[in-house]
């Protein structure tokens, strides 16, 4: 053997240890657990990612490694096959794979819309739904995002319905909790529990969960909430909740966030379409946003000229609020660009109204950041020559409560 050659076969050989241990150390391993189905496809619990980006790669072993070490082009033309997922928070995506001897999986696929579900006896109740899937002859992938998990077990059983509708027995894995929580730190109170912030303060007066039951007209697992916004101690509609997210100790987010839709009297109820824990503390975050502003929060800005409609943008107009610039601008078709400066976090600016020299109110229309922008358009009639604009500037308050649900009937 020419020295040429030696070489090449010893660089093939170290590629080969290379890409050998990389797989060892990144594929699914010990974690991967199988079952055979009624029909006798297999379906395997292949690994579970965590982070931003999601990849599993399917294929045999030389496929599989060449994933891991060569480009993601090089390793599709030995036959890889890969799927990815992309979130915009850190999260964990479960796969699995389906395999039998013909492409018939089309038909037998994972039903989606009964996908695999988290139970205990502490009243968690909650099915995860598919992000991510590859249909192939003989080979079916899915990835579920499995956003949060009870925190209380190192190990928790995932159960898999095979069909929605027909009589076939479930499917269930033991897998490694990627949620445990070994330690205990957070302290949960007994509702009502109050928090304030800036003269502004909520009490959530109830947290209930509740297992399935079919004789209640929901029938699914419930979590029930209800709580109280106060301005400056006065129970108050000026306040709403835009969002109340909801986490677990492990600091794993249960998506997507609540909107709630319903309040009187200052009093909100909202309940999420799951069973939590009743052995576990979470944390509700709440957003909260003015529905009416004080003469302290808002400006006016009066006859501002409306541009021709070729003509140019409007001078920007400049005025203080609340310690801040406050800009506006006009653009010819009635654009209307508003912000503060400098531009900060956790403030919202908003259009109040606006009237043009008739007397005549405005529809106005576009969309608001939490730094202080705001960006849309005016319906002006043909004849308004200039318009006041009212804005309004809030800080938002972001209030946050641990509390641990009761299990309810």
């Amino acid at each position: 053997m020419n020295r040429k050659r030696l070489i090449f076969v010893v660089l093939a050989l170290l590629i080969v240890a290379v890409c050998v241990a990389i797989f060892v150390l990144t594929d699914g391993g010990p974690s991967e657990s199988t079952q055979t189905l009624a029909d006798g496809s297999v379906l395997t619990l292949r690994r579970i990612t965590k982070g931003t980006k999601h990849r599993y790669v399917s294929g045999n072993l030389l496929q599989r490694t060449a994933s891991r070490a060569l480009p993601e082009s090089w390793a599709k033309k030995l036959g890889a096959q890969v799927v990815t997922y992309n979130s915009s928070n850190v999260t964990h995506v479960i796969w699995m794979e389906r395999l039998a001897s013909s492409n018939s999986l089309r038909s037998y696929g994972f039903q989606t819309t009964f996908g695999p579900y988290i139970t205990n006896d502490a009243g968690f109740d909650r099915s995860y739904r598919a992000t991510a899937q590859l249909y192939a002859a003989g080979r079916d992938i899915q990835g579920f995002l499995l956003d949060a998990c009870p925190t209380d077990s190192r190990i928790i059983p995932i159960t898999i319905r095979q069909q929605s509708f027909a009589r076939l027995p479930n499917v269930s894995f033991n897998m490694s909790n990627p949620d445990f929580v070994a330690r205990r730190r957070w302290q949960a109170r007994p509702c009502p529990i109050s928090v304030d912030q800036d003269q502004v303060s909520l009490c959530v007066e109830r947290f209930t969960t509740r297992t399935h039951d079919p004789t209640t007209p929901t029938a699914g697992p419930w979590t029930e909430l209800s709580f109280m916004i106060r301005d400056r101690a006065v129970p108050t509609n000026n306040w709403f909740a835009r969002s109340v997210r909801l986490f677990n100790e492990a600091g794993s987010e249960f998506l997507p966030p609540l909107l709630p839709t319903e309040a009187s009297l200052a009093r909100t109820n909202a309940s999420f379409p799951f069973g939590l824990s009743s052995a576990e503390p979470y944390k509700l975050s709440f957003e909260l946003r003015r529905t009416s502003y004080g003469p302290e929060d808002q400006h006016v800005f009066v006859a501002v000229p409306v541009p021709a409609a070729n003509g140019p943008t409007s001078q920007p107009q400049r005025a203080k609020l609340q310690g801040f610039t406050l800009v506006l601008a006009l653009t010819p078709g009635g654009g209307i660009s508003a912000r503060i400066e400098p531009p900060t976090s956790a403030w919202r600016l908003d259009p109040v109204r606006v009237v043009d020299d008739h007397g005549r109110w405005l529809q106005v229309r576009g969309s608001s950041s939490n730094d202080g922008r705001f960006s849309g358009a005016v319906a002006l009639k043909a004849d308004s020559a200039t318009v006041d604009l009212t804005f309004g500037l809030t800080r938002l308050r972001t209030l946050e409560v641990i509390a641990q649900p009761s299990l309810g009937p």
